[in-house]
């Protein structure tokens, strides 16, 4: 997935094309990451061990550079699988904390709404929009709370509903009264 214009950041459109752009890509489909190579002498990871998800056998690459970037889950687990002498609870755990304390983003949790007005209005282009309060309690001694340690922002957008309101399972409208219903802009939901 992702926008084919390059509006939302997503990997086939932005680091995919840029990477292919060096010339020092080799794009390896169903591969499975299942830990990074640490090497003692240096202090870092040095290459990653994957898995085909195909033929079951392990693979490994080596990079001067690895991006760990396969999400707070994801990411954790491939930390947990690289145990060395050094790490024997996994890359990163000598704090204990590796596996604890995680959060990703919520997906499709919330409240939403439609509203009956602005049907005059709509809005035009492919530009990502919408809104957003950051974080706005436990930033400062002014905002500090005790009994609520964390902090939370708040995320949102507006748009009008389309073709999908009048989906068969979801509307009687059928024939000429369903194109016509097709052609019009749903209401406002936000």
């Amino acid at each position: 997935r992702g926008c084919p214009f390059g509006a939302y950041f997503s990997s086939p459109a932005s680091t995919l094309p840029a990477a292919e752009a060096t010339g020092n890509m080799t794009l390896r489909p169903n591969s499975i990451v299942f830990s990074l190579i640490y090497d003692p002498a240096q202090k870092k990871a040095t290459g990653v061990r994957i898995i085909d998800a195909e033929t079951n056998e392990t693979h490994e690459f080596f990079s001067k550079i690895i991006f760990l970037c396969a999400s707070a889950l994801g990411s954790t687990q491939i930390l947990m699988n690289t145990v060395s002498d050094e790490y024997p609870d996994g890359l990163g755990s000598s704090s204990g904390e590796l596996g604890h304390n995680l959060m990703d983003h919520h997906f499709r949790c919330g409240a939403s709404g439609v509203y009956d007005g602005f049907h005059d209005k709509y809005y035009k282009g492919r530009r990502p929009g919408g809104v957003y309060i950051p974080r706005f309690r436990n930033v400062d001694k002014a905002s500090e709370r005790q009994d609520y340690v964390r902090g939370f922002g708040y995320q949102g957008s507006a748009s009008r509903q389309n073709w999908m309101r009048n989906i068969s399972e979801m509307s009687a409208t059928m024939g000429p009264e369903a194109k016509e219903e097709l052609m019009k802009p749903g209401p406002w939901r936000m």
